[in-house]
């Protein structure tokens, strides 16, 4: 029996989630070979070349349409910041806490959707985000104390990351149906790839050449977490509402947390549980309510 269309663009998502979860404990291992921007450089070079050979080398540089140059290159300055916030901050906390803050993308969309589109946010989305910063606290607040919230800065950063990320969501909704999706999404990974390759020189002073050992982490970043799951999500991005790609791509979270803590041994004391089950239930929040608005504009159409 086939699947219906929406069905294969959720369990894409899910996989999306899945490999996104994982790919939290090989960016960590990675940050104990290469710096922050030099990793970042070598994923997005291989992604990028993966995904010119899947649009065709000469199709992809015969593009003549100058805005969709520019807005691939917005979208992937929105990234490249995501990307360095979630790195920066993986170097100093764990992978539990790093995949918990970094859905934070969830709360933070509609808020930076109210603010640049003037977009009204109802009462209960307000709410939601009170209580995901709530949770939040649970998370990271050791012992319950307040003087060590943020204390890590790794968890301070990685919040930055889930910002970085809200905007990109909003400014791909916005963007993703008037381009080929290859395309698109190879100009992002272009830019990243040269503000990281600009960015390794400026802060690192140099570009190191990966190690034989590394190359198999690399090619698995570049061609599996950053080519196949972006194609594949903004292809599903097409197909399901806003609020159902987003409740998916939450699947982050908790793989990172299975990963995180069956791989590299991060432990998730009681406190921590009661932080991820009030997170949980305000991100649900804030989508049934972006789920309420999909409805009435399926309505209205």
């Amino acid at each position: 029996m086939f699947l219906n269309i929406k069905t294969r663009a959720s369990l894409g998502l899910v996989l999306v989630g899945l490999i996104w979860g994982y790919a939290f404990v090989v960016m960590k291992n990675q940050l104990d070979s290469f710096s922050v921007f030099e990793l970042l450089f070598w994923r997005f070079l291989i992604a990028f070349f993966v995904l010119v050979l899947c649009s065709g080398l000469l199709r992809f540089f015969d593009t003549n349409d100058k805005k969709i140059w520019k807005d691939g290159l917005i979208a992937g300055l929105l990234l490249f910041v995501g990307y360095v916030f979630q790195t920066f901050g993986l170097k100093y906390t764990s992978i539990v806490n790093s995949g918990i803050i970094t859905v934070f993308y969830v709360v933070f969309t509609p808020l930076i959707a109210f603010y640049l589109d003037k977009k009204n946010v109802s009462k209960k989305s307000f709410f939601a985000c009170f209580l995901a910063f709530f949770g939040l606290f649970f998370v990271l607040a050791e012992g319950l104390n307040f003087d060590s919230l943020f204390s890590n800065k790794g968890d301070f950063l990685t919040l930055g990351c889930a910002v970085a990320y809200a905007g990109h969501i909003i400014y791909i909704a916005k963007k993703s149906k008037l381009y080929n999706v290859f395309k698109f999404t190879s100009i992002q990974m272009c830019a990243i790839c040269v503000f990281s390759f600009f960015s390794a020189f400026l802060f690192d002073g140099k570009l190191s050449v990966p190690e034989v050992s590394d190359w198999s982490s690399l090619i698995f970043l570049g061609v599996v977490v950053s080519a196949i799951t972006f194609v594949l999500q903004v292809w599903a991005q097409r197909i399901l509402s806003s609020s159902s790609s987003a409740i998916l791509l939450t699947l982050e979270a908790p793989f990172a947390i299975f990963f995180g803590m069956v791989l590299l041994g991060d432990i998730m004391l009681p406190q921590k549980w009661i932080g991820v089950g009030i997170v949980t239930i305000s991100i649900i929040m804030v989508l049934l309510e972006e789920f309420k608005i999909d409805k009435k504009m399926c309505k209205n159409e």
